[in-house]
């Protein structure tokens, strides 16, 4: 153990010079100052024999903030204007003037303990008041170097609330809830009334800090975007989210019925800064939640629209066999440097991330508290870590964190790890990320496998008994790749090194847009979404369905007017609920249901692109209907009010599209990752055998884009034609069929309607599948027709007919090479119903 005292009076006894030269060495390493010397003048010659008062730095410093400002919080404005400590320690009798000669109208600070006297040491001759100076390591003997460490922090001298009986592993402070002070009664209090939740919630608890308007419009606003049903189902109503009185009101819990809503009054929060109140209780779950087994922190930030989607649905399975739990940081330009991580097998540097986020805060200075100081922090850290690779090796997010207190040794752990972090934070910046590997150094963990590295490496830590106390998940699997729980963090053999990529798995986004009628949810997610996943893929959806009905292209067809919605969605469902019966489902296979849009209707309208091309139609063709001629040109009598109904639903499939594209490429830019691969399928799309990207990129990893061959449908498609059903597409080319819409527009289509005049007449032009034929090979687009067998879905929808509910094949596809084999049962709608 460590033994952390703020006094030392010693009498030194004709010792000699070494011995004298080494207790004053260790005691400046120690961050102890001289308070007070004398000799005795009785004896020892007169001058033989010498008196010292040893005080420690921390100590001074907080003693004196007190004499001088009180316990208030204005007194950080006086440490930001004039903080000059780093010199005052070099002039002790200042620094003692400053703690003694001040007569303070307010609390006065704690008594100095009585100190126990030891034996006498003869073989040295000094005469200790302990025989220890302010922080010993029992395990070796040494003086601990956290008291070289001159606290950065402009909030450090504020006083330090909740001390207890678990003690900090790096300096003086000691953690519990003193209900003395403001903020321990409150803890205390608050902790007595969070028992009520004891039953339902002990196996798990989930909370987080949500201090500021910030993060409290997206906590007072229902999104939609949680499966609140199945999460309260699967761990009951645990979830909990602190914030600011003033913020809520009356209300107690959030917009969508999942956080109970934990108000605070500000005058109780210590600190000045919101993000270092928030930190205090981040570390003091145990204290609030002493019942639950399980305790997960989870940031705030899980609540934005761009982040929400990444939380786990199921919390336990973020549960690993350690104390604590941690996803370690991604290999990204956010956490440390874009030139850095462009690197080839570059591995993640503590450096590199403090320069990193220190460059960031130029531009946001306002996310931290002490960002003047902050490399003066990693200075610190790298000088004075035992084992500097730890800094390097555990660097790890802190926006979620899950910790073990079902057995007393981790409750020991995690107690002593989370005053240790409390501490640093009240001696350092707010940012909690970079004291995290530090305090895990300090503490004297090791690897089970050193030559392990957190980028493709499940790490398990270890104390000296050889005790799992810390598991990082590879940095493959953070928030910023896939939703948390997507990865296999299973802890059989976690240590073997991954086969395949060596950082992110490849991102796959699936695109869907058009009916909800026409919708195939469970072949979608059971067929596509989940075997991307099991291949390894981190897998987004962006799907945009419309409820209202409208009007078909082939209206002529009798079976148009009798397709039905899948029954899964009920009778009469909301918008809100189709959204959640279908992100539910999207979780559940382990795939991220990104963006989920119902509509009523597609207003074209709105699309500017859409109003200006209809104004020049109007201008050239006054006569005409502005769809007569865009994108499809029928001008045959009995084909133009079918081609303006089809220009119609084309216009409103890629619009929808295209707005589907834009919040794609606004998650990457979240994100700071690209997609490797989009997938676009046509809403009626029935998946009828697992879908295997790897073995369809394998038919010619040099091709662009993967589009169905379809040469065996009858009639037989056209060579100026491409099957439009479905296209899997290199993302350094996607642009072009996310952005279609604006694609179309930009084309010159009267090429492409002139260049098929001699085959389909003068009255005709081009249709949907040759355009897309000239739109790909105007952008360069190298496509591979692929046999039905490597995308193995057809076109089909769900039709009453005789009181039943059946399926048919709407548009049928088939291939001459590795055909699809198909239902024998299902026939083709429109044979169906001639029969």
């Amino acid at each position: 153990g460590e033994l952390l005292i703020d006094q030392i009076q010693i009498e030194l006894h004709r010792g000699t010079f070494e011995g004298a030269k080494s207790l004053f060495e260790k005691a400046d390493s120690a961050g102890m100052r001289v308070l007070h010397k004398e000799r005795n003048q009785w004896g020892c010659d007169g001058w033989r024999c010498l008196e010292y008062v040893f005080v420690s730095e921390t100590f001074l410093k907080q003693v004196h903030a007190w004499h001088l400002c009180g316990m208030h919080a204005s007194m950080q404005d006086l440490l930001l204007a004039s903080r000059d400590f780093t010199a005052l320690k070099n002039d002790v009798s200042i620094m003692a003037a400053a703690a003694y000669s001040y007569k303070p109208s307010v609390p006065k600070p704690p008594k100095l303990p009585q100190l126990p006297q030891p034996p006498h040491d003869d073989a040295v001759g000094l005469h200790l008041s302990l025989s220890a100076t302010s922080s010993i390591d029992s395990t070796n003997n040494a003086i601990s170097p956290l008291h070289r460490l001159n606290c950065t922090s402009p909030e450090f001298a504020v006083p330090w609330e909740l001390s207890g009986p678990v003690k900090s592993h790096t300096g003086r402070l000691s953690c519990g809830l003193d209900s003395k002070t403001r903020l321990g009664f409150f803890l205390q209090k608050l902790s007595n009334e969070l028992l009520v939740h004891k039953n339902d919630c002990r196996e798990m608890v989930v909370y987080g800090v949500a201090f500021g308007m910030d993060h409290m419009q997206y906590i007072l606003e229902d999104h939609g975007k949680i499966d609140v049903a199945s999460l309260i189902e699967r761990h009951n109503r645990c979830f909990f989210m602190f914030v600011l009185e003033e913020d809520i009101g009356s209300q107690t819990v959030s917009a969508d019925g999942l956080d109970w809503l934990v108000s605070f009054p500000r005058q109780v929060l210590p600190y000045t800064s919101m993000r270092r109140n928030a930190k205090i209780l981040k570390y003091y779950g145990h204290f609030l939640f002493p019942f639950a087994e399980t305790i997960v922190w989870q940031d705030a930030k899980f609540r934005r629209p761009d982040f929400v989607t990444k939380r786990p649905s199921d919390y336990t399975a973020m549960r690993q066999d350690a104390c604590m739990s941690v996803v370690a940081l991604p290999i990204h330009k956010n956490t440390f440097g874009k030139n850095n991580v462009r690197r080839k097998g570059y591995q993640p540097s503590f450096r590199d991330h403090c320069e990193t986020v220190v460059d960031a805060l130029k531009k946001r200075p306002h996310v931290t508290d002490s960002n003047r100081t902050l490399m003066k922090q990693c200075n610190l850290y790298e000088q004075d870590v035992p084992k500097k690779a730890s800094l390097d090796r555990y660097l790890v997010d802190t926006g979620f964190i899950v910790w073990n207190f079902d057995s007393k040794e981790c409750r020991g752990f995690n107690s002593v790890f989370q005053c240790t972090m409390s501490d640093q934070l009240q001696c350092h910046s707010d940012r909690d990320q970079v004291p995290f590997p530090f305090v895990l150094g300090m503490m004297g963990l090791h690897q089970e496998n050193p030559g392990a590295q957190t980028s493709t490496n499940y790490l398990r830590l270890l104390d000296r008994s050889k005790a799992s106390r810390v598991h990082i998940t590879p940095s493959s699997c953070h928030w910023y790749f896939t939703a948390l729980g997507n990865c296999d963090a299973g802890t059989d053999n976690p240590l073997q090194p991954e086969k395949g990529p060596t950082l992110a798995p490849p991102k796959v986004a699936v695109m869907v847009a058009g009916s909800l009628k026409r919708f195939f949810v469970n072949s979608t997610a059971q067929r596509v979404l989940k075997p991307l996943v099991q291949q390894n893929y981190d897998v987004d959806l962006f799907l945009f369905l419309t409820v209202a009905k409208g009007v078909a292209y082939r209206q002529e067809l009798g079976y148009m007017d009798l397709i039905v919605p899948d029954p899964i969605f009920g009778s009469n469902p909301s918008n809100e609920g189709i959204k959640a019966t279908i992100e539910g489902l999207v979780r559940k296979v382990g795939a991220t249901p990104t963006q989920i849009l119902i509509r009523d209707k597609v207003d074209l309208e709105a699309s500017q692109l859409v109003r200006d091309k209809r104004m020049d139609s109007k201008a050239l063709f006054p006569n005409e209907h502005v769809d007569t001629r865009f994108p499809m040109l029928d001008l045959r009598p009995k084909a133009v009010t079918r081609t303006i109904i089809g220009n119609q639903n084309m216009l409103k499939l890629f619009y929808s599209l295209q707005l589907l594209w834009e919040s794609l490429v606004q998650n990457e830019k979240v994100v700071g990752k690209k997609y490797d691969y989009v997938l676009i399928v046509r809403d009626d799309t029935n998946w009828l055998q697992e879908f295997d990207l790897g073995r369809l990129v394998a038919f010619n990893q040099n091709a662009d884009a993967y589009m169905l061959s379809c040469d065996a449908r009858n009639p037989p498609m056209m060579p100026q034609e491409l099957n439009d059903h479905a296209v899997l597409i290199k993302r350094e080319k996607a642009d072009v069929m996310g952005r279609y819409l604006s694609s179309l527009i930009s084309a010159n289509l009267e090429d492409c309607h002139s260049s098929v005049h001699s085959v389909l007449g003068e009255l005709r032009g081009c249709n949907s599948e040759m355009i897309l034929r000239w739109i790909v090979e105007n952008n360069n687009i190298t496509v591979q027709d692929v046999p039905q067998s490597l995308m193995p879905m057809q076109r089909m929808v769900r039709v009453q007919k005789d009181g039943s509910m059946i399926e048919c094949f709407h548009k049928f596809c088939q291939s001459h090479e590795k055909p699809l084999m198909t239902p024998v049962s299902v026939q083709e709608c429109k044979e169906l119903f001639a029969a």
